[in-house]
């Protein structure tokens, strides 16, 4: 028994249940930098990623569905930190990384290469591995217990530069400091934060001053009793009050992008699929810092291409002549599309599979056009609207 890719990436994840009050503070370390700015990532979507790996994910794959299992060994039932992160590992990360092609995400010990600066989750490839048998970072995580990313935004928006410092809301702010760190010291451009609300995943842009080569002015430290709450992650041990060796170059970010997608999510972008997108994105595109990045829907153009019927100048050939289909002979025919002539296109469903997404006659792309624009002449679609050519495409799967 298989079931698609797609499918595979869209399974619901484990209820969670929580037995523990709200975390007030989170870990803090005074070599974090502060956020700059951020912005939503809107470019990191459904549609525009499942245009880019639609041919992958309509492959056929073997179930993974752990969903019930941890619900049966009670893991969804959440005390501290480690129950979550054990949770995500069995019905996240371990579903995700068995069918990654190439590449891995697991236990950040597999990419740590910097003592005082260790993930909790990492993406890499096995391939390129360095004589303790570690791979280069291509993305990084953390798990947050009891977070939730809405006061955090909120509280960098509402401020420039840093200054939520003085904000009521700055411990909620430490865990993008902190995935905003692990970026910078390991030149990852993709880090992501994943608690038992939702995942963050983010897309990391250098300051216009990237990197700095001696020490910035240090935070003011809290009082001992404020500084921090201790954190079952693992940055939260004793490792985390060293600081990394000034000699290593470490990168200035000066936007951070963010999607949000909640644990509940079983349809369109899900944990899953996101994660399983955000490591292909990294080992394919590359995952190199910079300050600014080409668009995703530019970047899912050549796939497409691929899938075109010809690569040739479109048709001159008109309408009337296509008579291969008791389909065409049953068709009305008007004078419109009597004189068409075609280009040849490919379609694909929207989200919700109401409308297709193509590109038109001038490259541009078209999202969410409606289906009762298409007619169905001969097992494919035409769309006779507008001035000619007119669009031609097969059916969509």
């Amino acid at each position: 028994m298989t079931e698609t890719l797609l499918s595979y990436l869209t399974t619901r994840n484990p209820n969670v249940y929580l037995f523990a009050k709200p975390q007030l503070s989170y870990t803090f370390n005074s070599d974090w930098d502060p956020v700059d700015s951020v912005r939503e990532w809107t470019d990191f979507n459904y549609d525009t990623l499942h245009l880019r790996f639609r041919n992958e994910l309509n492959r056929h794959v073997s179930p993974f569905d752990t969903a019930r299992n941890c619900e049966a060994g009670g893991f969804n039932n959440i005390f501290d930190e480690r129950g979550l992160s054990d949770l995500i590992c069995m019905s996240i990360m371990g579903p995700v990384s068995a069918v990654l092609p190439s590449a891995f995400i697991t236990s950040g010990g597999r990419v740590t290469h910097h003592v005082g600066c260790i993930p909790d989750w990492g993406a890499g490839k096995d391939e390129a591995r360095d004589q303790f048998g570690k791979a280069k970072a291509l993305v990084i995580g953390d798990t947050k217990f009891n977070w939730s990313s809405i006061n955090a935004f909120n509280a960098v928006q509402n401020t420039r530069n840093g200054f939520y410092e003085d904000s009521t809301l700055i411990d909620t702010v430490r865990p993008i400091e902190q995935v905003q760190y692990y970026g910078a010291v390991y030149g990852c451009r993709y880090v992501y934060i994943i608690s038992d609300q939702e995942l963050v995943v983010m897309q990391l842009h250098l300051a216009p001053d990237p990197v700095r080569t001696s020490p910035r002015p240090q935070r003011t430290r809290l009082p001992p009793s404020h500084q921090r709450v201790t954190s079952s992650s693992t940055i939260s041990r004793k490792l985390t009050d060293m600081s990394i060796d000034e000699s290593c170059f470490k990168a200035s970010i000066g936007l951070v992008e963010y999607k949000k997608i909640p644990w509940s999510a079983t349809s369109g972008l899900t944990i899953k699929l996101a994660l399983y997108c955000l490591v292909r994105l990294a080992a394919e595109d590359g995952n190199d810092l910079k300050t600014d990045y080409p668009r995703l829907t530019s970047q899912v153009e050549p796939s497409v291409t691929q899938l075109l019927p010809s690569t040739a100048l479109p048709s001159v050939q008109p309408r009337g002549s296509i008579q291969t289909s008791s389909t065409v002979a049953s068709t009305p025919q008007t004078s419109n599309e009597t004189a068409a002539q075609y280009y040849n296109t490919t379609v694909v469903w929207n989200k919700a599979r109401t409308g297709y997404i193509y590109k038109d006659n001038n490259s541009q792309w078209v999202f969410d056009d409606p289906t009762s624009n298409w007619k169905e002449i001969g097992g494919q679609i035409f769309k006779f609207q507008g001035a000619p050519p007119y669009a031609r495409s097969s059916m969509p799967h």
